[in-house]
C-alpha cells in the first residue's frame, strides 16, 4: 500500500470518528423530535397484540421485510373472504408501521364494506361501518395528518356507504347518523331562505362551542370572571358544583353519554309527553288516542333515560333544577367541544369556516362530514411536497360530489323522541357546487382545462348537475334562476362541448328542455331524481295553489308528482331482509300519502307558525293531507314548548282522526315488512 492510500484511510477514519462523536450530541434531540412528530414505530407489546407484533419488533432492522410478508398474507386472506383474520393481521401491521397509510385504508375498508355486508342485521352492519370510520378518523389520521388518501377514504365512506343507496341498510344508517349528531350538537335552528343568512345562522349557532374553554378549569375561571363583571363580589362557581355532582352523584363523565341523556331529557321536558298530569287531565283537548300515543312515547323515552336506574334519575334532577340553568348553558358547549375534538377529531372553528365556504352544512347529514374530511385532506396535502396532483383531483371530486348530495337532500328533519327522519332538497347548495368545481379545476391544472381539452371529468359532472338544477328550479317556480343555470350550461366555459346533445338542448326553449328532462324514463328511475321531482312538484303545488290561488297549477303539479311517484316504485318493488322497515331504494316514502305529508310538513315547518296556520287551514288542503301530517305537526310544536291550547287553535284537529289512526295501525299490523301501504288520498 502506497503512502497516499494510507493517508486517505487515516483521514477517513478521523472523519468517521468525528461523525460518531457528533452523533452523540444530536441523537437525543433527533429522537425527541421523532417522538413528538410520531415518526417512531412501536417498540412495546401489549397483551391484546397478536403474536406477529412481538415477532416484528424482535426482528429489528428486518421489520420492513416482515411487514411486507404480513401485508401479502393479509391481502391473500381478504381475497379468500377471511375478513376477520385479515382484520387481525392488518391491526398487527398498523402497530408495526403506523405511518403506512395503505394498511389503514385496507383495514377500514374491510370493516365498513366487506365485514359489514356479511352480517345479517342493520345494527350489526352499522357497528362495523362506524368501526371503519373511527379507525380512519381517530387513529389513522392522527398518525398521518398529511396523507390525503386517508381523508379521501374516510370521506368516501360517509358519502357513499352511508349517504348513497347501494347498501340495503342505508336508510337505517342515515337515521342512526342523524340521531348520533343530534345528541352530539343538538338540532340546528330553522334556516332562512337566503343562503348567506343561512350560513351566518349556523356559524352563530356553533359559536358557543367554538369559543368554549378547553378545560374545566378554564370554564370555571370564565364563569367567575363573568360573575365579577356582573357585580358579584365573591362569586361561587356553580359550574364546579354541577360538575362535581354529575360525577359524584350521577356517576357520569363529561362526554357524549352526558350529551345524549341531557338531550333526551330536555326534549321530553319540552314536549307534551313529559307533562303526564296535563296529558291525562279530563279537560285536556287531547283525544284518548293522542293521550295513548303520548303515554307510549313517554314510556319509551323514560325507559331510555332510566338505563342506569337511580344514577340517571339523579341527573334528571340536576337538569331540571333552576339553580343550575346558567351552569348547564356553560357546561354543555364545553362538553360538545371536547366531544368534537376528542371523540370525532374535528375542529369547531374549521366547521364554521367550511360552513362559510360551502353553505349551511347540517352536521346530521353524512355528506356534510364528507365535505369536511375531503377538503381538509386537500388542504393538508397541499402543504406536503409528496402529495400528487392525482390525489388532489380524486379527493376534490368527493367534495364536489358531497355538495351535490347536499343539494339533493341537505334539508334534514329528525325527531329524537319518535326517531323520525327524512330529508329534502336544499337549493342553497346549487351555487356552491359551481364555485367548488371551478376552484378544484384550477388545482387540476391542464387535466381540467377545457380551453385545450375536449373532455374533463369535472366539467362532465358539472353539466349533469346543471341539468338537475335547471329542472328542479323550474319545478319550484324559480324561473329566473332556472334560466340563469340554463345559460350557464349553454355558454359557460367549464362545460364539455363535445356532447352530441349539447347543441340541440341549447336550442330549445327552457320549458321544452325541462319537459324533455322530466320525461326521460331512465332519469325517473334514479332514486334522488325521482324523489326531488316529487318534492319540488309538491312544494310548487302548495305555493302556487294555496298562496297564489292557482287551482289549475295545483292540480297539474299534484298529478305530476303522483305519476312520477307511481312510475318510480313500479320499477322498485324490491324488499330486502336487512332493514325490514324500508327498502334501500326508498329515497322517499313508498306511500304517496306519506311522501306528500312530508313535503307538506316541511313547508309548514319552514315558515312561521302564523303562515303555517294559514296554509294548514286553506280550503285547498284536503282532510286526508291534514290527517297524515297532523300528529307529527303537533309533536313538532309541542316539543318546542308551544302551549297545547294555542297549537290546537292554530291547527285544529281534522275530522276522522281516531278512525284514521286505527286504520293506519291496522295496515301496519297486517302488511308484510316493506310492503307498500294501501292508503290513498281523495282527489285534491
Amino acid at each position: 500500500m502506497n503512502p497516499s492510500d494510507r493517508w486517505v484511510q487515516v483521514v477517513c477514519a478521523a472523519i468517521l470518528a468525528a461523525c460518531v462523536a457528533g452523533s452523540a450530541f444530536v441523537a437525543p434531540a433527533v429522537t425527541a423530535e421523532a417522538a413528538r412528530s410520531q415518526l417512531v414505530y412501536t417498540d412495546e407489546v401489549s397483551a391484546a397484540d397478536p403474536p406477529e407484533v412481538a415477532l416484528g419488533i424482535a426482528m429489528g432492522a428486518f421489520r420492513g421485510l416482515f411487514v411486507n410478508y404480513l401485508w401479502l398474507r393479509a391481502n391473500h386472506l381478504k381475497e379468500e373472504g377471511k375478513y376477520y383474520e385479515a382484520i387481525e393481521l392488518s391491526g398487527a401491521i398498523t402497530r408495526l408501521q403506523p405511518r403506512f397509510p395503505r394498511v389503514w385504508s385496507f383495514h377500514a375498508w374491510n370493516m365498513s364494506y366487506n365485514i359489514s355486508v356479511a352480517t345479517q342485521t342493520a345494527p350489526e352492519r352499522w357497528q362495523w361501518v362506524t368501526a371503519g370510520i373511527n379507525l380512519l378518523r381517530n387513529e389513522a389520521i392522527r398518525w398521518n395528518p398529511n396523507e390525503t388518501i386517508l381523508y379521501k377514504e374516510l370521506a368516501w365512506i360517509f358519502v357513499h356507504k352511508i349517504q348513497m343507496f347501494q347498501d340495503d341498510a342505508n336508510r337505517y344508517y342515515k337515521r342512526q347518523f342523524a340521531r348520533e349528531w343530534t345528541f352530539a350538537l343538538g338540532a340546528p335552528p330553522r334556516l332562512p331562505d337566503d343562503p348567506d343568512a343561512a350560513k351566518q345562522t349556523l356559524i352563530t349557532w356553533l359559536e358557543p362551542v367554538a369559543t368554549a374553554p378547553d378545560t374545566v378549569d378554564g370554564l370555571i375561571a370564565k364563569e367567575l370572571a363573568d360573575r365579577r363583571t356582573a357585580g358579584e363580589l365573591a362569586p361561587v362557581s356553580l359550574v364546579d358544583e354541577l360538575v362535581q355532582r354529575i360525577g359524584d352523584d350521577a356517576g357520569i363523565d363529561l362526554d357524549y353519554d352526558l350529551l345524549r341523556l341531557v338531550t333526551l331529557r330536555r326534549a321530553l321536558d319540552a314536549s307534551w309527553f313529559g307533562q303526564s298530569d296535563s296529558a291525562a287531565a279530563d279537560d285536556s283537548p287531547l283525544t284518548q288516542a293522542q293521550r295513548s300515543a303520548i303515554d307510549r312515547i313517554r314510556g319509551q323515552v323514560t325507559r331510555t333515560l332510566d338505563e342506569q336506574s337511580q344514577l340517571n334519575r339523579v341527573l334528571d334532577g340536576l337538569v331540571q333544577e333552576p339553580r343550575y340553568e346558567d351552569a348547564w348553558n356553560r357546561l354543555i358547549p364545553y362538553v360538545q367541544k371536547r366531544v368534537l375534538v376528542d371523540q370525532y377529531n374535528m375542529d369547531p372553528r374549521r366547521m364554521q369556516r367550511y360552513t362559510a365556504k360551502f353553505g349551511p352544512l347540517d352536521w346530521r347529514h353524512p355528506a356534510s362530514h364528507s365535505v369536511y374530511w375531503s377538503h381538509l385532506g386537500v388542504e393538508n396535502g397541499l402543504r406536503r411536497k409528496g402529495t400528487t396532483r392525482f390525489e388532489w383531483l380524486n379527493t376534490d371530486r368527493i367534495t364536489i360530489h358531497s355538495l351535490q348530495e347536499l343539494f339533493r337532500s341537505g334539508t334534514v328533519f329528525y325527531d329524537v323522541l319518535s326517531d323520525t327522519h327524512f330529508t329534502m332538497i336544499s337549493t342553497q347548495f346549487a351555487e356552491e357546487y359551481g364555485k367548488m368545481m371551478k376552484e378544484a379545476a384550477l388545482r387540476g391544472g391542464d387535466s381540467q382545462d377545457t380551453s385545450n381539452r375536449l373532455f374533463t371529468l369535472y366539467s362532465e359532472g358539472y353539466h349533469n348537475f346543471l341539468r338537475e338544477v335547471i329542472r328542479l328550479m323550474y319545478n319550484l317556480g324559480r324561473l329566473d334562476e332556472a334560466n340563469t343555470y340554463f345559460n350557464e350550461m349553454c355558454e359557460g366555459r367549464h362545460i364539455n362541448m363535445h356532447r352530441y346533445d349539447y347543441t340541440t338542448d341549447c336550442e330549445m326553449p327552457l320549458s321544452e328542455y325541462v319537459w324533455k328532462q322530466s320525461n326521460e324514463d331512465d332519469r325517473m328511475t334514479i332514486p334522488y331524481v325521482a324523489a326531488n321531482e316529487v318534492q319540488t312538484s309538491l312544494l310548487e303545488a302548495f305555493r302556487r295553489g294555496i298562496l297564489m290561488g292557482d287551482s289549475r297549477a295545483f292540480s297539474s303539479l299534484w298529478q305530476h308528482a303522483q305519476l312520477v311517484h307511481a312510475h318510480y316504485f313500479k320499477g322498485h318493488e324490491d324488499i330486502q331482509s336487512v332493514d325490514v322497515e324500508t327498502s334501500r331504494m326508498d329515497e322517499m316514502p313508498r306511500n304517496f300519502a306519506d311522501a306528500a305529508s312530508f313535503v307538506f310538513l316541511q313547508m309548514l315547518l319552514s315558515t312561521g307558525y302564523t303562515d303555517a296556520s294559514i296554509i294548514y287551514n286553506s280550503e285547498r288542503i284536503s282532510n286526508d293531507l291534514r290527517r297524515v301530517s297532523y300528529d307529527q305537526l303537533m309533536a313538532y310544536y309541542a316539543q318546542r314548548g308551544f302551549p297545547q291550547d294555542i297549537i290546537s287553535q292554530l291547527f285544529p284537529e281534522p275530522t276522522g282522526m281516531e278512525a284514521y289512526r286505527a286504520m293506519r295501525e291496522e295496515i301496519r299490523k297486517q302488511q308484510a315488512p316493506g310492503q307498500k301501504e294501501d292508503l290513498n288520498f281523495q282527489e285534491q
